[in-house]
C-alpha cells in the first residue's frame, strides 16, 4: 500500500507532493507541484504491489505512452509518467470542476431532471474525445459518470483512458467488479469478449441515459445481477420514466444500448450525428434557453497537435471517492463549480437588472410596472437578436475527426533506382479521407512513439480500407514537411527490414512527397508475411534516417501481440513442449483459436510455414475475430495428462467479513477472457452455475485466494463454498472442483 509519508516527499527528483486528495483499489491521487513548469499538476500513482507482475509492467510503459499521446480538449491531459522507489505513477493536468456523477447526484437530490439539451451536449463531447481515440486505436473501456467531469466552463472532459488496461483489467472481472463499473458494462465484456469502440459507445449510452432519466436503466445490489441484467433483461422504456423525452432521442439511445454490438451504431461519429440530429428538432421545438442554462452544443474538434494553454484549466482539487465505490480516482475539484455557461454564445450577458423585493414590488405602480416591463422586454430582444446570430455563425460545426492536411501534389520527375516504386498523387484518384469507424478493436497498433523534438519524424496514425481496396494511410511529419524531390517519406510492409527500406538496400518500398493521405498499397500488394505498414524520414537520395518513423498494424490482418517475453508452445498448454521464444510487443499472424477460445495459433516467427500456441490472456488482439478457423489441438504427448482441476484447500474469514478462499488450479491457468473458475455456495448445483443455468456464482481469473464473496452474501441454508472450472463460454466442467466448508 501507500506510504503515509508520500506527502512533502519529491518523486522522480522532480514533483513535490502535497496532499493526497483520493485513493481507490489500484491507485491513489496526490496534489503535486512542478517546479520545473511552475504548475500544479495531479499525480496518480499505482499501488506499489502491482509492480511485481510484470505484465503490468509492460502494459504500464507501452499504453501510458499511448495516452499520453493523446492531445484533445475534451480529454484529460497526461503530462508524464514514470516510476520512481518500485511505484509507477502518471503525471495529469487538474481539471476543475465537478464529476457528471457528482452533477447527477445534486441534481437527484433536488429533484430535478437534466435539460435534454444540456444532457446530450455533454455526451457530444464525449463523443468526440472517444471517437479521436478510437482513431488512434485506443479505448477507453470504462467510461461512465464518475469518468467524466464537467469544468467550470461547462465542458465534459474524459478521464482515465488506458487506466484498465494498464491495471490489466481488473474492474471487468465478477470478483473484482464495482456496482459502480458494471452499472456500465457492455454485454460482449461480461461475456468475456474483447472491448472494440462500440463498447464504450454502450458505456456512453448507458450515461446519457443516465442523464435523461436521472437513474441508469439496470439497478440492483451485486455486480453479478447487474451484468446479468444488461445480458438479458429488456431496456426500460424510457419515454414511461419521462414522458417530455422525443421518441426519437429514445430512439437513438436503444440502438446504442442494443446488446448485439453489430446492431449500435458503427462508430461514435455516426452516434453523434444520430444525437445531432435529435437537438436540432429540440432547438425547432422550443424556445432558446438562457445563457446560463444552455449546454455546450458545439461538436469539439479532435486536434492531434493541441496542447492546453496553462492556466485554461485551473488547477484545483477537491477530496476523491473511492473507486471501491465504483467513483472516479481521477476527479480534481476545489469548491463548488458556478453554473454552467454558455460556450458555442460567445455573445456577453445582458446587464438586467435583479427583481426588486416583494415589498418595494407592491410600491410601484402600474406605470412603473409597465416601464420596467418595457425595458425586460427590449432587452430580451436584444438577446434573442444576439443569440440568432451567434447561433448562425455555427451553424456548421467542425468535423469530428481531423481531415489529413492536404498539399500541391508533387509535379518533379523523380528518377530512382530500381528497386524503388514511384508513387504520385496521379496514380490513384484522390477522395476526400475520413477516419474509418474501427482501426483496431483492441490494441494500439504499436508502441506509440514519444516525438523526438527538432528531429525529422514521421508517424502514422490510422488506417483503413476504402472500396476500391486501398489502404488509405492517415500519416503527419514532424520538423519537416514531405517533398519531392527533397526530405520525403518511405512506405514500406514490415516484412521488409527498415535497413532494406531505403537506398542502398533491396526494399521494396515506395517513396512518396505528398499530398496526404497515402493511397500507394493495395490490399493486393501485402506480402503473406506482413502484419504493418510502416513510415520512415528519407533523405533526398532516398537513404533514410533510422528510427525516425513507427509501424502500424494492417486493418485486415488478424494479429496478436504478447504483452510480455513468452515461450511459444508445440500446442495449448504447458504439457506441450516449447517450440519457440516470443518477444513482448512483437506482432504475429493469427491462423486459429483453440476450442475452448484460450489459445491463438500464430505463424511461428522462426521456422517458416510452422505454427505454435500463444496463450490468449497474455496478448492482445487486432482484427475479425469471427473470421479465424478453429484449431484442434495436436495429440498429447506421451507420459503428460490433461486433467484440468481446481481444488478449495482453505477459507477464513478476513476482518472485512470476507470469505478469504485459498485454492489451486491445476493444469490450467485462470484467465478472462478464457478457462477460469465458478464460484459458488452448494445451495445450487453445478447444472445452475454454468452459462445456461439460472444460479447465483461468481466467475474468477485471478489468482489464489478469492475474495468475492462476503459472509453477508451467504444463502441462510449454505454450509459449502464450491468451485468448478469454467469454459470461455461460461458452461462449467462437471466433476473438475470440489466444496469446502464455511467457517
Amino acid at each position: 500500500m501507500f506510504r503515509p509519508n508520500w506527502i512533502g516527499q519529491t518523486l522522480g527528483e522532480r514533483y513535490r507532493l502535497d496532499e493526497m486528495v483520493g485513493q481507490g483499489g489500484m491507485s491513489a491521487v496526490y496534489k503535486a507541484y512542478d517546479p520545473n513548469l511552475k504548475r500544479v499538476v495531479a499525480i496518480k500513482m499505482i499501488h506499489s504491489h502491482l509492480a511485481d507482475d510484470p505484465r503490468f509492467v509492460f502494459r504500464f510503459e507501452e499504453e501510458a505512452a499511448a495516452v499520453a499521446q493523446l492531445r484533445h480538449p475534451n480529454i484529460v491531459q497526461v503530462y508524464d509518467f514514470n516510476h520512481d522507489q518500485n511505484v509507477y505513477y502518471m503525471v495529469q493536468e487538474f481539471v476543475a470542476g465537478e464529476t457528471l456523477q457528482q452533477r447527477l447526484r445534486r441534481l437527484n437530490s433536488s429533484n430535478r431532471r437534466m435539460p435534454l439539451n444540456e444532457a446530450i451536449g455533454y455526451i457530444l463531447n464525449i463523443c468526440g474525445a472517444a471517437g479521436y481515440a478510437h482513431a488512434r486505436g485506443i479505448v477507453h473501456r470504462d467510461i461512465k459518470p464518475a469518468n467524466i467531469m464537467i469544468d467550470i466552463h461547462g465542458q465534459a472532459i474524459l478521464m482515465d483512458f488506458g487506466i484498465v488496461k494498464i491495471i490489466g483489467g481488473e474492474k471487468h472481472t465478477a470478483t473484482g467488479a464495482v456496482v459502480g463499473t458494471a452499472l456500465y458494462l457492455p454485454p460482449e465484456l461480461i461475456r468475456g469478449e474483447l472491448p472494440d469502440p462500440r463498447s464504450d459507445q454502450y458505456s456512453l449510452a448507458v450515461t446519457l441515459f443516465e442523464c435523461v432519466n436521472g437513474r441508469p436503466p439496470f439497478e440492483a445490489d451485486s455486480a453479478m445481477t447487474l451484468m446479468m441484467m444488461h445480458l438479458n433483461d429488456p431496456l426500460p422504456d424510457l419515454r414511461q420514466l419521462r414522458p417530455e423525452v422525443p421518441a426519437n432521442l429514445a430512439a437513438v439511445i436503444e440502438k446504442a444500448l442494443s446488446k448485439n454490438r453489430a446492431e449500435r451504431y458503427e462508430s461514435m461519429a455516426d452516434f453523434a450525428d444520430a444525437l445531432r440530429g435529435v437537438l436540432a428538432s429540440l432547438s425547432d421545438a422550443v424556445p432558446p434557453p438562457t445563457l446560463a442554462d444552455q449546454p455546450k452544443i458545439q461538436q469539439a474538434v479532435p486536434l492531434p497537435g493541441y496542447s492546453d494553454v496553462q492556466g485554461s484549466r485551473s488547477p484545483q482539487t477537491a477530496p476523491m471517492e473511492s473507486a471501491a465505490s465504483g467513483q472516479s480516482e481521477s476527479t480534481y475539484i476545489e469548491g463548488k463549480p458556478p453554473p454552467v455557461e454558455s460556450r458555442s454564445v460567445q455573445a456577453s450577458k445582458p446587464n438586467i437588472p435583479p427583481a426588486p423585493p416583494i415589498a418595494d414590488q407592491q410600491k410601484h405602480s402600474p406605470r412603473n410596472l409597465a416601464l420596467w416591463g418595457g425595458i425586460a422586454g427590449a432587452l430580451l430582444l436584444i438577446f434573442v437578436v444576439i443569440f440568432s446570430l451567434a447561433r448562425r455563425g455555427n451553424a456548421t460545426p467542425p468535423p469530428e475527426e481531423p481531415l489529413a492536411t492536404t498539399a500541391p501534389p508533387a509535379t518533379q520527375p523523380v528518377e530512382a533506382a530500381a528497386p524503388i516504386l514511384i508513387a504520385s498523387a496521379t496514380q490513384t484518384p484522390k477522395i476526400t479521407p475520413t477516419l474509418p469507424p474501427t482501426l483496431t478493436p483492441t490494441i494500439t497498433p504499436s508502441p506509440t512513439p514519444t516525438i523526438p523534438v527538432g528531429v525529422p519524424y514521421s508517424r502514422i496514425n490510422g488506417i483503413r480500407i476504402d472500396d476500391r481496396g486501398i489502404y488509405v494511410v492517415d500519416y503527419e511529419t514532424f520538423e519537416y514537411t514531405e517533398v519531392l524531390p527533397g526530405q520525403h517519406v518511405h512506405f514500406y510492409f514490415n516484412s521488409v527490414s527498415q535497413e532494406q527500406a531505403g537506398h542502398p538496400g533491396k526494399g521494396p518500398w515506395i517513396l512518396y512527397g505528398g499530398p496526404r493521405p497515402f493511397e500507394g498499397y493495395r490490399t493486393t500488394d501485402r506480402p503473406a508475411a506482413a502484419t504493418q505498414l510502416c513510415i520512415r524520414v528519407a533523405n533526398t537520395d532516398h537513404s533514410i534516417q533510422t528510427d525516425s518513423g513507427n509501424c502500424y498494424i494492417l486493418p485486415d490482418v488478424n494479429v496478436a501481440v504478447p504483452i510480455l517475453d513468452a515461450a511459444c508452445l508445440a500446442g495449448p498448454g504447458s504439457i506441450y513442449p516449447v517450440q519457440g521464444q516470443l518477444s513482448a510487443g512483437q506482432p504475429l499472424l493469427v491462423t486459429g483459436i483453440s476450442l475452448d477460445e484460450a489459445w491463438w495459433t500464430v505463424d511461428d516467427p522462426v521456422s517458416a510455414g510452422q505454427v505454435c500456441w500463444l496463450p490468449r490472456n497474455i496478448s492482445d488482439f487486432s482484427g475479425d475475430l469471427s473470421t479465424l478457423p478453429a484449431a484442434e489441438a495436436p495429440p498429447t504427448p506421451e507420459g503428460s495428462s490433461s486433467n484440468l482441476a481446481v481444488q478449495i484447500s482453505q477459507i477464513t474469514i478476513d476482518d472485512q467479513g470476507r470469505y478469504v478462499v485459498e485454492f489451486s488450479a491445476n493444469g490450467f491457468t485462470p484467465a478472462l477472457p478464457g478457462t477460469h473458475i465458478h464460484f459458488f455456495f452448494d445451495v445450487f448445483s453445478a447444472e445452475q452455475v454454468g452459462s445456461t443455468g439460472g444460479g447465483n456464482r461468481l466467475m474468477y481469473g485471478g489468482i489464489s485466494p478469492f475474495t468475492g464473496y462476503a459472509e453477508i452474501d451467504r444463502p441462510q441454508n449454505a454450509t459449502q463454498l464450491c468451485a468448478l472450472i469454467a469454459n470461455p463460454d461460461h458452461s462449467v466442467v462437471t466433476g473438475s472442483g470440489n466444496c469446502f466448508a464455511l467457517p
